[in-house]
């Protein structure tokens, strides 16, 4: 009678340890994915930040090479991922968004394209911060202080990049933080059965 028992609690342990181990096994695996998210969500945070653009407006007296030549030696600069000349041609194509809206614009100021020739640029990611954009503009203006009339990027867009990735890292650390501890608890429960 005490065998069967026996063997019966021995039967009941067993299952109890297997499902532990699955338990177990299912946490880590989830802690891997939430990792494997995180880090998934960095590449994505490098590339929205490497997405963002700001743009050089220069003063009215200078001319298309002038602009042209600041290009290429800005493509040199360790702070931009990718820096490109807009002429006005399609600076009021962006700006209207149609071909259709483009002639209505020229048809306003009589045939005259009111925007001048600009250099887009896209910062490092590194560099896609608000005190980045800052040091940058800082060091544009310094670098170039007869040329360029006003550096000029979202604000808003470059603060919404940031904290939004950081709210989301922040929330799948948390989620692994507590799968680990539901780990450590299921292994430490597994110790304990096993001794007793």
């Amino acid at each position: 009678m005490s065998t069967q028992s026996e063997k019966n609690g021995n039967k009941g342990l067993r299952y109890r340890s297997v499902s532990t181990v699955i338990g177990i096994s299912l946490v880590l695996f989830m802690i891997g994915l939430v990792l494997g998210g995180v880090f998934g969500l960095e590449n994505v945070q490098r590339q929205a930040k490497e997405s963002l653009q700001g743009d050089l407006f220069f003063t009215p007296e200078l001319n298309n090479a002038d602009i042209k030549q600041i290009e290429q030696e800005l493509k040199s600069w360790k702070e931009f991922s990718d820096v490109f000349y807009i002429s006005p041609e399609r600076a009021i194509e962006e700006f209207s968004g149609q071909d259709e809206n483009a002639e209505e614009i020229l048809a306003i100021f009589e045939g005259e394209n009111p925007l001048p020739p600009t250099i887009g640029f896209k910062p490092k990611a590194e560099y896609a911060t608000k005190q980045g954009m800052e040091k940058i503009k800082s060091a544009l203006l310094k670098a170039y202080p007869d040329e360029i009339d006003e550096v000029n990027y979202d604000k808003s867009s470059v603060e919404d990049v940031n904290l939004g990735f950081r709210q989301f890292v922040f929330l799948f650390l948390t989620v692994a933080a507590l799968l680990i501890v539901i780990a450590v608890a299921m292994i430490n429960n597994t110790i304990l059965l096993r001794i007793e």
